[in-house]
């Protein structure tokens, strides 16, 4: 047997209250594969699943599996991840039994290989099933941000932009993606960097720029030397949510930074302090931001999810925000609870992965990759927080 190590970038609840956790497998010969556990509501791993519980999929034995960036589940249920291959960059959809879905596309894969694509980091579903993926771009020898919308059977969407392929030249890295709805449509939110600074970008529903959100369709917000957006939500009220890190010029150390913006993107600086944010060092060192989402109770919580990386350890962590941009003392230890498995080497994915799940109960549940012993390999790690 190879041993390797299993990193999870997404979990996803099923109409039956079950997770799905969404990740892959490093194995130290150098080839991967995508893994899929299922479990039932109590924790228990669900055998009628793959293998006792776990998918492991080789992409038809091709060992060629380099990455596993995002994961999530379509209007029907079924699971999409989105891989690197040897040949470039794919989306991969499977049924809710574990079976790699042949009807999506070519062989269960959506390949936009041809693109330049530095990085994909998000993955979402729109409401009529269409599939959108964004991240970082190649252009002119720079990074830029990316936006690529499939339709529901895993073809390009033409009707979006170029070819299905939207560049935001406006951003230099894009991290965060939210969908907006405004009256009957879904339009796009994209967070990254420009300039350093905090930046959000909407596309209408066609793949262009929306003119009539922030200053020509952007909006930025500087805070220090170096920020950028990590995740996006939107909040009840229909205010888009932001989370993400600054560094301090002082120290070198990240922070976590939330911000909000009302829905066409003017800051709320009525949310935190005078600067419009709230600034959180977690544990004194590297604080990293993974995912943002209004809590689902009527109080208007915020719930942030990531890693921290300090004297004290690895740690995930999930913080709760009052709605007003303050931290909620009731929840955790000072409104953090922070969670290690018994080895300083856990983390939460570094990167904006989908990593926090809010059940119908109102639990919430956060997953990153665990080791358990020193110097063991990293394993799926799964935690489960009292609201």
């Amino acid at each position: 047997m190879i041993s390797g190590n299993s990193e999870p970038v997404a979990v996803k609840q099923d109409s039956a209250g079950n997770l799905f956790v969404i990740g892959q497998v490093n194995y130290s010969n150098g080839t991967g594969a995508v893994e899929i556990v299922h479990y039932l509501a109590n924790g228990a791993l669900d055998q009628g699943f793959g293998s006792g519980g776990i998918l492991v999929d080789q992409i038809a034995g091709s060992n060629s599996i380099t990455g596993t960036y995002d994961g999530g589940m379509d209007t029907t249920g079924n699971l999409l991840v989105v891989i690197s291959l040897s040949n470039g960059y794919s989306v991969r959809r499977y049924s809710p039994a574990s079976v790699p879905d042949a009807t999506f596309n070519s062989n269960a894969l959506s390949s936009f290989s041809a693109l330049t694509i530095n990085r994909p980091d998000a993955l979402r579903v729109q409401a009529d099933g269409k599939i959108v993926i964004s991240g970082d771009y190649i252009s002119s020898r720079k990074s830029v941000g990316f936006v690529f919308r499939l339709n529901p059977h895993g073809t390009p969407d033409l009707t979006f932009g170029s070819n299905g392929l939207v560049l935001v030249s406006s951003l230099a890295r894009a991290r965060g993606a939210t969908l907006q709805l405004i009256g009957a449509n879904q339009y796009f939110v994209l967070g990254g960097t420009a300039s350093n600074e905090f930046a959000l970008v909407r596309l209408t529903p066609s793949g262009s720029i929306d003119t009539a959100f922030g200053t020509g369709g952007i909006t930025t917000t500087s805070y220090c030397a170096s920020a950028a957006i990590f995740a996006l939500a939107i909040d009840s009220g229909g205010n888009i949510l932001a989370g993400g890190t600054p560094q301090l010029v002082t120290n070198g150390v990240s922070k976590v930074l939330i911000a909000r913006y009302s829905a066409n993107g003017a800051l709320d600086t009525n949310f935190g302090d005078p600067s419009g944010s709230t600034a959180l060092d977690t544990f004194g060192g590297v604080n990293q931001v993974t995912e943002i989402a209004p809590a689902t109770d009527s109080a208007g919580h915020i719930l942030l999810a990531g890693n921290g990386y300090g004297s004290a350890g690895k740690f995930l962590f999930l913080a709760r925000y009052n709605s007003n941009g303050t931290l909620d003392s009731t929840f955790g230890s000072r409104g953090v609870a922070a969670t290690n498995f018994g080895n300083d080497n856990n983390y939460v994915m570094q990167l904006p992965a989908s990593n926090l799940a809010i059940l119908a109960n109102g639990e919430l549940v956060v997953t990153g990759g665990a080791t358990l012993t020193s110097g063991g390999s990293y394993v799926f790690g799964v935690a489960r927080y009292w609201p």
